[in-house]
């Protein structure tokens, strides 16, 4: 790679890292969450519990995503500008952090008002079950001290 290119991919980067905290994700059409569409739809054709199934469908998916990559790359070569907008592009789409500062300040928030339902309530808006708080209050006292901690580390 040129350091006209190797220059271009870092504008790029630095341009996807300022459009994630300016921008924050689309409220509609989210690139990723076009690929779980994508995803799920894929699986729903292909799956039976067998690991040949699985390495299938991981296969066609990374590969198509490789593949958007590699023709990216092989569009843009030689043409900076164009080489610094498709990754600044690719970066907004994947980064999400000023999404993940928010959702997680708003967590905070609901734990330093004492909120601990609404907290875990907010955390885990549509992501997977969880298991109770244990009852133990030590255990709980640490299950506790690690969603503050995990909520602390994307706020500051």
């Amino acid at each position: 790679m040129t350091g006209r290119m190797t220059g271009a991919r870092a504008a790029g980067l630095l341009l996807g890292y300022a459009a994630d905290r300016v921008l924050g994700d689309p409220r509609r059409l989210h690139p990723v969450a076009g690929f779980g569409t994508a995803a799920a739809a894929l699986e729903r054709r292909l799956y039976a519990d067998s690991r040949a199934r699985g390495a299938v469908h991981t296969t066609v998916l990374v590969g198509a995503a490789a593949g958007v990559g590699a023709a990216a790359e092989r569009a843009t070569e030689g043409r900076p500008l164009a080489r610094a907008a498709v990754t600044a592009v690719a970066t907004w789409a994947v980064l999400g952090g000023r999404s993940l500062e928010r959702e997680a300040t708003a967590v905070q928030d609901l734990l330093d008002e004492g909120d601990l339902p609404a907290a875990l309530a907010s955390a885990l808006e549509g992501g997977p079950p969880i298991a109770p708080l244990p009852r133990d209050p030590v255990e709980r006292a640490r299950a506790l001290r690690a969603l503050r901690r995990n909520c602390l580390l994307y706020t500051s």
